[in-house]
């Protein structure tokens, strides 16, 4: 009889036990996806969910399982606010000590993949995903695998492997259904409808471009505009928004930012990125300094504070732009410097496809072992061990020296692309120093040639106004004969003097130095007079100019200019004026 109670009493108790356990299950599976729909919009109700979640873990049958996804939760969250917590790194390697499933351990590792991803070291995140990637395949875990693959095609996306990412993409879309994960299914679409837009968007005509903002993007509004989807939607919104940034349909881009901005409760992540936009809205489109620096000021801060350096550059170039509008070049400069500075170093790229190309020469190289090792143990059962061992380490050495040779390489490469970078910088900076002096002396050139010029009218007007008076001394019978004789001498000395065309000639000589000298070398048989007229055909004097610089006619103008076209032999088709321009 005690016997039979005591049964009764274990199944009992391990009912309860089982019924518990589901509860707990059902109720943490609950937990996760609240804060994945929210973790983007409300930072501080998700924190309060993770917290829940890991005292439910605790008090779980299944808490060592239960304790990894809590912390994968928690590494997703804090990359959809863009937080980097490497306190997390410690935890998680820790407890991949103590672990025995193989599912937790690839769970945990993805973890590992967030921070990885949120702290921008792509090498590292993608290194990891791809094993986590084989794992899932060895596995058949059709939903953790479109999971990392989408993974994969974010960090391939944000290194500009376009291509690469959309193979990532469409492998994901494969392997997943509304009914298997919603908000991955969505995610997915979302990410692959992104890299569509932003690949080659002036590739796209105005009706593509309509049909697809008519078809998949609308059909993606109304799908997310509901319950539990806001994340994904102030994603959609965020892209599109910048999409039609980058096609210059400035209120387009406005309401989507505006109600993304609506959505976005507590995230000082996505508020920074959302304020560099609406800055680049009131800077080009509405012309409003003020408001525009304001926002990018904060937007700055966030991410300065955050080592947002993805976005960085984007920020300090819009700031820049805003110094040079306000004409202070100097603060234009040191934005725009700050900018390059900043700018993420694109090596990663090539960091990832040989991460990519490795990993694809592994997995032949292990199907290629596979095959020819059972080949080689039916052809060599009764082989002594000893010949196995020599095998084992020769190709144990082959593998070092591969090795080798290859970060010998790696080396070699990484110094050249610093040298590269360190002379592209010196030449830059020449260049630079160059323009300046350039500016300088064109400055100075167009200066001097203001002076003479100016000069010149002066000559012009003041011989212009002698012969004036002449002509009103010899249109006025009543004057003194005597006096008007007199007068008309003085005039006529001062209209000859050789001190006017010797301050000519040095105000000239100092935009032209040498010109007097080629006219001397080219053409010796050139008078004095033929070479005043040469300067001033230089300056771009008219004719009638010309005239009243000389004191003479126009039309003696014209004779003077026919002589001097016989001394220096031009032909009928040659231009005076362009030869003389040349000296």
């Amino acid at each position: 009889m005690r016997i039979k109670i005591y049964i009764l009493y274990s199944l009992v108790s391990l009912f309860s036990i089982s019924l518990f356990a589901q509860s707990v299950e059902e109720k943490f599976e609950h937990l996760e996806e609240q804060v994945r729909n929210i973790s983007m919009l409300d930072k501080q109700c998700s924190l309060n969910l993770i917290n829940e979640m890991h005292c439910l873990a605790k008090s779980s049958p299944d808490s060592i399982s239960l304790q990894a996804r809590v912390l994968y939760a928690e590494t997703g969250f804090n990359q959809r606010q863009g937080i980097v917590d490497t306190v997390l790194i410690g935890r998680i390697q820790e407890r991949l000590l103590n672990l025995e499933s193989e599912y937790d351990s690839l769970i945990l590792n993805y973890a590992l993949c967030n921070i990885f991803l949120t702290d921008q070291d792509y090498a590292e995140a993608f290194d990891l995903a791809l094993y986590i990637s084989e794992k899932a395949r060895s596995m058949n875990d059709s939903l953790l695998l479109a999971r990392v693959l989408n993974t994969l095609g974010v960090i391939t996306n944000s290194v500009s492997l376009n291509q690469m990412s959309k193979e990532y993409y469409q492998e994901a879309f494969s392997l997943i259904t509304p009914d298997k994960d919603e908000y991955l299914y969505y995610l997915i679409k979302i990410n692959t409808l992104t890299l569509e837009l932003f690949n080659s968007p002036s590739e796209l005509s105005e009706e593509n471009k309509d049909s697809l903002f008519s078809g998949t993007i609308d059909s993606l509004m109304k799908d997310l505009d509901g319950d539990n989807k806001g994340s994904l939607l102030l994603m959609l919104l965020l892209n599109t928004g910048n999409y039609w940034a980058t096609v210059g349909e400035n209120e387009k881009t406005f309401a989507c930012l505006k109600k993304a901005q609506e959505l976005c409760i507590d995230n000082s992540y996505i508020q920074s990125l959302l304020e560099n936009n609406l800055a680049i809205y009131y800077l080009y489109e509405k012309h409003d300094l003020n408001q525009a620096m304001k926002l990018l000021r904060n937007s700055m801060e966030v991410m300065e504070q955050n080592n947002m350096t993805l976005f960085l550059p984007m920020v300090y170039g819009n700031v820049g732009a805003i110094y040079e509008q306000k004409n202070q070049l100097d603060s234009a400069l040191y934005y725009n410097k700050k900018s390059q500075n900043v700018s993420m170093d694109n090596s990663q790229n090539q960091n990832i496809s040989d991460i990519h190309r490795k990993y694809i020469a592994a997995s032949l190289n292990i199907s290629e072992s596979k095959l020819a090792l059972a080949s080689t143990e039916i052809k060599i059962k009764n082989k002594q061990f000893v010949i196995i061992l020599i095998s084992s380490l020769a190709v144990l050495i082959i593998v070092l020296l591969l090795f080798i040779i290859l970060w010998q390489k790696q080396r070699a490469m990484k110094q050249q692309v610093a040298l590269k970078e360190i002379e592209s910088n010196e030449l830059s900076i020449q260049l630079e120093k160059e323009e300046a002096l350039k500016e300088i002396r064109t400055k100075q050139i167009e200066s001097k040639l203001r002076e003479i010029t100016s000069y010149s009218l002066r000559l012009s007007n003041k011989n212009q106004i002698f012969n004036q008076i002449v002509s009103i001394i010899d249109n006025s019978p009543d004057t003194d004969k005597q006096m008007k004789k007199q007068i008309r001498k003085l005039i006529k000395e001062n209209l000859q003097m050789d001190d006017d065309w010797n301050d000519f000639m040095l105000h000239f000589n100092k935009v032209h130095p040498h010109f007097f000298e080629k006219i001397s070398e080219i053409y010796p048989d050139v008078t004095q007079y033929e070479s005043k007229l040469m300067a001033y055909i230089r300056l771009g004097l008219s004719i009638k100019d010309i005239a009243q610089m000389l004191n003479i006619t126009p039309e003696s103008v014209k004779t003077s200019r026919y002589r001097l076209r016989k001394k220096m032999n031009l032909d009928k088709d040659d231009s005076l004026d362009m030869i003389i321009q040349s000296l």
